[in-house]
């Protein structure tokens, strides 16, 4: 049934990627609602938001003109990831003003769906917050009843029910006579009483049952290891492309052990980024140069138009390698940006019996030898020799090399390769114990001097005069480091394909 003149009230579902399950038990009550009333609701879900980046589409913009109710998803408290999109608020926001300009007044609304904690910046919207403490209860039922125990959502879906019959009794022509007028009040009013026991009774409480349902699985979510930083820019903000793209920006985390990934004596929970760069290129943390090229080029992608690099790696002051993941940006009004990042410890291994680590040992050897010794890989002693008149090219390839070293190193770290104690599980029994401490030493040793100096390259700028002069010093030690290792991994790759054959073959692992 349509009525000339009448405009269904237009609720508009603003969420993160990881709220989708609350988004859909939001969703469906409001059509459930939608279908109580006679002439019905419009229910936007901002799907488009999951996939876009810096702007806002035409279809947001649009359906934003048309939004009566904004409905904002946050839980920011739980998971850093994924707060509201500041860019939406903005330009609801200014939707309002001009309403106010225009008419004197706005029937707009804006309401956020917290965790903990209504956002600061967010603190004139209306807020229902949702008692996570209610997920300890082991009975569904109460869980449901004490996630919002002022009802607050029963008044939201309420307010919408209300403003729906507003429009709809508005539409109705004046009744002349005061007791036909009063009549008709009444059965106005009988209509608002059964609409608002049905939303009390059934769709209030299914509502809360299926988000006591899906946020039992956020809560979960965010028990995962990891580890979150924010990065701020002011208004002034620096362009994508920018050399300095962190320049200015301050560095937040609401647990201070995350800085000591970088920094071993640093126990305050936020940091300029200046101050930040100065402490990790301090001779105390060997990798400082590397960790903060794969920040920073972890941050340069996600403000870029394309896919996010998610693909960088680090190795903390203690040997931990930890990936960057950043996993959105905001945008606000005001120029102001943004960005959630994420280091998450690398994988670890789950096999411990000796025939998996001599597997574990061949591939490692496979890839070392595929990646760096190989006729035709690009991070051998000729690539680096094609490029050296670039000094740009060269600090781009070795970033290359610096990341995929360290992630076959990190293969071997997990697969305890790298331990002394392991050695003969892997190798066999043949050399003898002293020998072996001292095989162990010289890699370190060669390993150390190779990785220092490809930081000294990361740390030169690429118009120092020093370019030429470090260029050919990392040439010859990579040249050094390839005569040193080359054999050690072939005779380390044969032996192990051939104690896995002879594993294959007869079920014995041999000494070889």
């Amino acid at each position: 049934m349509e009525i000339a003149g009448y405009k269904k009230p237009f609720i508009f579902i603003s969420y993160a990627s990881e709220d989708h399950a609350m988004a859909s038990v939001f969703e469906d009550a409001l059509n459930n609602l939608s279908a109580e009333l006679d002439l019905g609701l419009e229910v936007f879900r901002d799907v488009h938001s999951l996939e876009r980046g810096l702007s806002l589409s035409d279809q947001i913009l649009a359906a934003l003109e048309k939004t009566d109710f904004l409905l904002i998803i946050y839980t920011e408290q739980l998971k850093k990831s994924h707060s509201f999109t500041g860019a939406e608020i903005g330009a609801f926001k200014m939707l309002i003003r001009q309403d106010v300009k225009e008419n004197k007044n706005t029937e707009r609304r804006a309401i956020t769906v917290y965790l903990d904690e209504l956002p600061a910046v967010e603190a004139d919207i209306l807020g229902i917050k949702l008692e996570t403490s209610a997920l300890s209860e082991e009975d569904p039922e109460k869980q449901a009843r004490e996630i919002d125990p002022d009802k607050k959502l029963a008044e939201f879906l309420r307010d919408v029910a209300d403003a729906a019959l507003s429009r709809l009794f508005a539409l109705a022509p004046r009744e002349d006579d005061g007791k036909k007028r009063d009549k008709q009040f009444e059965q106005q009013m009988a209509v608002r009483k059964t609409k608002r026991d049905e939303i009390d009774g059934t769709i209030a409480p299914e509502l809360t049952r299926g988000l006591a349902k899906a946020l039992s699985s956020v809560v979960s979510n965010s028990s995962i290891e990891q580890k979150l930083i924010v990065i701020r820019w002011p208004p002034s903000s620096p362009k994508e492309d920018s050399e300095n793209i962190l320049a200015g920006t301050r560095l937040d985390t609401q647990d201070e052990t995350v800085f000591s990934l970088f920094i071993s004596d640093y126990s305050k929970n936020t940091i300029q980024y200046e101050d930040f760069k100065t402490r990790l290129l301090d001779k105390k943390y060997a990798h400082g140069a590397f960790a903060l090229s794969a920040i920073e080029e972890a941050a340069r992608t996600a403000l870029r138009v394309g896919p996010v690099d998610n693909e960088q790696f680090f190795l903390s002051p203690n040997g931990v390698l930890y990936r960057i993941i950043v996993t959105r940006h905001f945008s606000y009004y005001d120029g102001s940006q943004v960005m959630n990042v994420y280091f998450v410890p690398g994988m670890r291994n789950d096999a411990d019996s000796p025939e998996c680590a001599v597997a574990s040992l061949l591939r490692v050897a496979v890839t070392f030898k595929s990646l760096f010794l190989g006729e035709h890989s690009e991070m051998t002693v000729a690539s680096f020799k094609r490029v050296k008149h670039d000094f740009g090219k060269v600090k781009e390839k070795m970033e290359r090399f610096l990341r995929k070293f360290f992630l076959v190193e990190h293969q071997t770290h997990i697969n305890e390769l790298d331990d002394e104690d392991q050695y003969e599980k892997v190798h066999g029994n043949k050399m003898p114990p002293e020998e072996v401490g001292v095989l162990f030493k010289t890699w370190r040793d060669n390993r150390n001097e190779l990785v220092s100096l490809a930081n000294k390259v990361r740390a030169t700028p690429i118009d120092s005069k020093e370019a030429a002069a470090v260029t050919e010093e990392w040439i010859k030690q990579l040249d050094e480091f390839t005569k040193y290792v080359e054999p050690l991994n072939s005779a380390a790759g044969a032996m192990a394909a051939n104690r896995i054959k002879v594993w294959f073959e007869t079920g014995d692992l041999p000494d070889l």
